[in-house]
């Protein structure tokens, strides 16, 4: 997709400086599109040319300072600031690399190959938001990620491109961020137009609708109208819907020259017109629907002919058409909808956000419509746990699942030998028709490809199916064309003659007669001769939804992608379905019950096609089905790893898929939720996947994906192996695992650079690891390689583990509605009479929640009491409280955070409990140094990777499988003396903290302790002030004189006990290395990659 917004683009377009872009354009041409040139560059190798190529493009062309000449801002063999690598060029300012430059030669075909060389560069180069690589025909430009870039063929660059690639590469232009500056400017230009367009689109639904239910069948028509029954309010909602599918397919069409220019509003003209000059009194809407049947079935008029384009969009409805609609509304919404330039301002972007809202507003009303009570929050995202997926993650899955099934054969067929096949040929002839063949074969292999989303939504995957083919194709021509030297399809669609002919202003074909063109279009089409568009949308694109307006948004997007002059608009009934994709029995189901073999029975024909090549998406997740559904997929699928505790409907998409839908050799690729990694529910289903299949690529998104989403999601790449190939069975498989943004990490990188304030620099952290390896793990954590699960085997053989000498326990849980004796209501679960912020009586107990400790630290300060028995919903047994002393840890937390504890609390259920018992063999406080150590900390994270994550628990059987050395050696008192020592410390720093604090307040009546207040020890004197400023509390010098020395006293005695904190600290991390023998550089390194 291109970079920019054309709107934008245009803008700045306007306003290159004339001279300068003639006279680069005059030196470009005639350089770049000598034939000689063109074909000494050809036979030119990468090393030969490519420092040349900088001086004739960059230096000549667009007024580059190429080293050594005195201040210089191009050079090459830029070298990285990581590692010993260099990038063929670079474009610098003030020294520091601002655009790295990858270069291959024309043998070089692909240059989809180079990104990822070229991107590694650039990740070393903390300043640069631009790469450009170049196969010395061809360019790309880049600004800060591969999802969109723009491309120039230098060879064949028209005059207006040319001008795109000035804007991008004069110097002027890259040294002020001036393309950086455009790209940003779209982005917020498409958002605007989003927000403005989708406004009148939903307006236009909404009052068309209330106006049709308000005037209902139009009189004249009624006698006409056949069907018996009244037409119900929903059924009117469904026509209105697809009215404005209509207009929406026009207002394209026509600005994409489908249809005359300004259709709509000529129609609208002339409707003016009859009225007001000739006194016909002709409802609008009469003559919109000669329109409609005039794109339906084809219309050869004096002034314009229209080609039919379909008869599933346009045609005859005879609801739709026997409604009455007032001309003034639809003569005011038609005329809104039509000043916007559908050419450059709507893009597919601007439009996948439209119909994204626009589901959420359908489901509202059809809700509404039905009679059900609507949660405004709980939208169809929502309720069907339905989220709409991103750009970058769409391409991102197709080059990674589609993508990696073409490379493999392309790998298969020696594409990287082609043309050192056609180089070193000895009997030329022969060789070309080899080279010949392959292409065909790859281009047949192509066009039979099976590609499914089984929940596709209004289709932001198969849109990006569709792109990913048509660029493939484009590239496979484009590769015959220039071995072969000779067009790949000799029978090119007969269409494309007539173009250079086609009179934009008229919209007249400069022949004889157009209606001659029409004819002989429509023997085209009769004829079968069809475009790679129409190929991939009957052979390729299959896509199946629970929802009706899901699927009929997901063809019109399709449709507006696709829709060329002179050609009929694919039918898309065959492939893009409305149905439950999960189950087939209409006794469960109804009437949206999925047979998938008798709805795509060309994949599955039970002969040589036996499923989907692969299948993409984004499977519905958190949402509620009913329980008639739930309990039939849990019996059906629970040999697969199913159950009552992980039951989400997207693990039956994988399910289903893997076992039904994907053909052998096939590849399965979503984007859903990490939770099967993760809990002890999910083993069953992981030993499934690992066990049965080839889990080749997994990335876990540390950004957020989905932003009304509340689970964390992976991008998952299986491929399900062919068990009949033993050698490819037994072969040994590796995981290949990225963890961070893979879109925006350098984005929220040169925004830090920039003075932007950032929360966190994300990063890449990408490894690989045997799936043997997970096979045997109780969690998959993807932070884990083989040397750091090495060093998690080595702790656990030294070690004993807490379940098996100590009990560990909850805390308890106050309330639930229909828990306790007697049973709980509605109104005591809210008004909540057993808990209290102060002590109402003695029958009140000191209550400690998660919050009020901290690692050997209470915090609880007379603020949170219980009236404890039977009454609340889970009192547990009185003894564990009643025991002398315990263990306490914090249940919301990414980390272990334990307290010691003596008698005298209630603990409450967001708290575990560790006790001893007749087997345990070390003393409580030696034991919780041990476990609230790093060595421990990075032991946590092998069985619970949730570092970072706002929702992150430690959960009972967490803490059960921490281990304690076996070897304690002489080490036990002193590592109980130690936890005394912390609980003494931290006991009198907050005591110290709490007095100045006090003392503070008191004094100056503070309303508000901020948090810098709080940590007053952390700052200078005059820091203190400032913040006490800010409360309107200004202190006199005669003040600050007598407060500073009582501040720095305060400051000095906290910061001591910190730093005597922090020594014992230090002493018991190496006291625990040392029982273990590990080395705490090996832990450094560990930190290192959870602080990315």
């Amino acid at each position: 997709m291109p970079l920019f917004q054309k709107t934008v683009l245009s803008n700045h377009l306007r306003y290159l400086p004339k001279e300068e872009v003639e006279k680069a354009w005059q030196v470009f041409s005639a350089f770049f599109h000598d034939p000689q040139i063109q074909k000494n560059i050809e036979k030119t190798r990468e090393e030969q040319y490519q420092g040349e190529f900088l001086i004739d493009l960059f230096v000549n062309v667009f007024g580059y300072i190429k080293q050594p000449t005195e201040n210089f801002n191009l050079t090459t063999e830029f070298k990285n600031l990581t590692n010993q690598k260099k990038a063929d060029g670079a474009i610098l300012k003030n020294g520091k690399a601002i655009a790295v430059i990858e270069l291959k030669d024309t043998r070089t075909l692909d240059l989809r190959k180079v990104e990822q060389q070229a991107f590694g560069y650039k990740m070393n180069q903390p300043n640069c938001n631009y790469v450009i690589t170049s196969n010395f025909e061809k360019l790309r430009f880049y600004i800060d990620n591969t999802v969109n870039f723009e491309e120039f063929n230098l060879f064949k660059l028209t005059r207006e491109r040319f001008d795109v690639l000035f804007l991008c590469l004069y110097h002027k232009n890259i040294l002020s961020n001036l393309p950086k500056r455009i790209k940003d400017e779209s982005i917020i230009q498409e958002e605007e137009i989003t927000r403005k367009l989708y406004k009148d689109y939903s307006d236009f639904r909404n009052d068309i609708f209330e106006n049709i239910v308000k005037n209902g069948i139009a009189p004249h028509l009624k006698k006409n109208f056949s069907n018996g029954s009244t037409p119900s309010k929903l059924d009117y909602f469904k026509k209105t819907q697809k009215l404005l599918d209509r207009f929406l397919f026009i207002l394209f069409a026509e600005d994409r020259l489908l249809l005359p220019p300004n259709s709509i509003q000529t129609i609208l003209e002339n409707w003016v017109e009859l009225k007001e000059k000739h006194e016909l009194q002709i409802p609008l809407y009469e003559r919109f629907k000669k329109y409609f049947s005039y794109i339906d079935k084809g219309h050869k008029g004096k002034n314009y002919s229209i080609f039919p384009y379909n008869g599933e969009l346009f045609a005859q409805d005879e609801l739709l058409d026997a409604v009455l609609i007032d001309d003034k509304i639809l003569y005011g919404y038609a005329m809104k909808l039509s000043r916007y330039d559908y050419e450059s301002e709507v893009s597919v972007t601007v439009l996948g956000h439209i119909f994204e809202h626009s589901l959420n507003e359908l489901e509202e009303m059809q809700a509404v419509l039905e009679g059900k009570v609507v949660n405004k929050k709980t939208t169809k995202r929502k309720k069907d746990g339905v989220f709409y997926t991103p750009h970058y993650i769409t391409k991102y899955i197709l080059q990674n699942s589609v993508g990696n099934l073409c490379e493999d054969k392309k790998t298969e067929l020696e594409f990287d030998k082609l043309v050192e096949l056609k180089e070193n040929a000895t009997d030329k002839n022969q060789n070309l028709q080899t080279i010949e063949q392959k292409l065909i074969d790859y281009k047949n292999w192509l066009l039979q490809l099976t590609i499914c989303d089984p929940a596709c939504g209004s289709g932001a995957f198969l849109n990006e199916a569709l792109e990913f083919l048509i660029t493939e194709h484009a590239y496979i021509d484009e590769v015959y064309q220039k071995i072969i030297g000779k067009p790949l399809n000799e029978n090119e669609d007969y269409l494309q003659k007539f173009d250079a002919s086609f009179d934009k202003s008229t919209f007249q074909y400069s022949m004889e007669e157009t209606n001659e063109l029409i004819d002989k279009l429509e023997e085209n089409s009769k004829n079968n001769r069809k475009t790679i568009e129409e190929q991939i949308l009957e052979n390729n694109i299959f896509g199946v939804d629970i929802n009706e307006e899901s699927i009929e948004i997901a063809k019109l997007s399709l449709w507006l992608r696709t829709a060329q002059r002179g050609r009929k608009l694919v039918s898309l009934n065959k492939n893009i379905k409305c149905g439950n994709s999960l189950i087939d029995k209409t006794e469960i189901a109804a009437e949206k019950a999925f047979d998938w073999n008798k709805e795509f029975s060309t994949v599955f024909d039970g002969n040589n096609v036996t499923g989907f090549d692969a299948i993409v998406g984004n499977p519905p997740y958190g949402g509620k089905i009913p329980k008639n559904q739930t309990d039939y997929l849990l019996e059906k699928y629970a040999e697969f790893g199913l159950n009552s505790k992980l039951s989400d409907t997207y693990l039956v998409f994988y399910i289903s898929c893997l076992n039904n839908l994907v053909r052998e050799n096939g590849i399965l690729s979503f984007i859903a939720p990490n939770t099967w990694r993760l809990v002890e529910s999910g083993n069953d289903f992981r030993n499934y996947i690992l066990s049965n299949f080839w889990l080749y690529k997994i990335t876990s998104h540390s950004e957020k994906v989905f932003p009304d989403a509340t689970v964390d999601v992976d991008s998952v790449f299986i491929k399900k192996i062919n068990k009949q190939n033993k050698e490819e069975t037994k072969k040994e498989k590796f995981i290949d695992i990225t963890i961070g943004d893979i879109a925006k990490a350098e984005e929220l990188k040169n925004k830090q650079l920039a003075g932007e304030k950032i929360e966190e620099e994300i990063n890449l952290y990408q490894h690989s690891i045997s799936q043997s390896k997970i096979l045997q793990e109780s969690v998959f954590n993807l932070y884990l390689t083989e040397k750091l699960y090495q060093l998690r085997d080595k702790i656990a053989e030294k070690s004993y583990f807490v379940k098996d000498f100590y009990s560990i326990k909850n805390g308890v849980k106050p309330y639930e509605k229909g828990k306790g004796t007697p049973p709980q209501s509605k109104e005591i679960v809210a008004e909540k009479p057993f808990t209290s912020t102060e002590k109402i009586d003695d029958t009140f107990l000191p209550l400690l929640g998660g919050s009020q400790f901290h690692r050997y630290n209470l915090v609880w300060d007379n603020d949170y009491w219980i009236k404890y028995g039977e009454w609340l919903a889970a009192p547990r047994d009185k003894a564990i409280f009643d025991e002398k002393e315990k263990l306490v840890f914090r249940q919301t937390s990414d980390s272990i955070i334990g307290h010691y504890l003596y008698n005298g609390f209630i603990v409450r259920n967001n708290i575990h409990i560790i006790m001893k018992n007749s087997k345990s063999v070390l003393s409580l406080k030696c034991l919780l140094a041990i476990l609230n150590s790093r060595l421990l900390d990075f032991y946590y994270f092998t069985i619970n990777p949730e570092k970072g994550e706002a929702l992150a628990e430690v959960k009972l059987y967490h803490l059960g499988l921490l281990p304690f050395p076996k070897n304690i050696q002489d080490k036990e008192q002193i590592l109980s003396d130690c936890t005394d020592k912390m609980l003494e410390l931290h006991k009198e720093f907050k005591e110290k903290k709490n007095r100045f604090v006090r003392r503070v307040q008191q004094n100056f009546s503070i309303k508000k302790i901020t948090r810098n207040i709080e940590s007053f020890y952390d700052y200078d004197f005059m820091d203190f002030v400032k913040e006490l400023r800010k409360q309107k509390i200004i202190l006199t010098a005669f003040q600050q004189d007598e407060y500073e020395e009582y501040f720095n006293v305060y400051k000095t005695q906290i910061n001591q006990l910190q730093k005597e904190i922090n020594e014992i600290d230090l002493k018991i991390d190496n006291i625990v290395f040392d029982l273990y023998q590990i080395d705490k550089e090996e832990i450094d390194s560990w930190e290192a990659i959870i602080s990315k």
